[in-house]
C-alpha cells in the first residue's frame, strides 16, 4: 500500500485498516510501503515514541528475526 509522504503514522495506520480490516483480526503481521529488495532503518526510541501514540507498545526484541527486530502492538 502506498502513502503520501506527509502521513503522519496515525493516518497511514488508519488507511492500511480500512483498506485490510486488521484490527478486527486478534493478531496480524503486516508491511506498510515495503518492497522486495527494501532495508529499513530507525530509530527503535523514534517508533516506541511514534508509535506508542496510536497502539500499545508491548515488547521491542531487537534481533528476533536475524537482524530484524521484531515490535509487538497492541491495540
Amino acid at each position: 500500500m502506498s502513502c503520501p509522504v506527509d502521513y503522519g503514522f496515525r493516518d497511514l495506520l488508519l488507511a492500511y485498516e480500512r483498506a485490510e480490516k486488521f484490527m478486527s483480526l486478534d493478531f496480524d503481521m503486516f508491511t506498510i510501503g515495503r518492497g522486495p529488495d527494501s532495508q529499513v532503518f530507525y530509530d527503535i526510541d523514534y517508533l516506541d515514541q511514534h508509535w506508542g501514540r496510536s497502539l500499545n507498545v508491548v515488547s521491542i526484541t531487537p534481533e528476533a528475526y536475524g537482524y530484524q527486530t521484531a515490535i509487538v502492538l497492541k491495540k
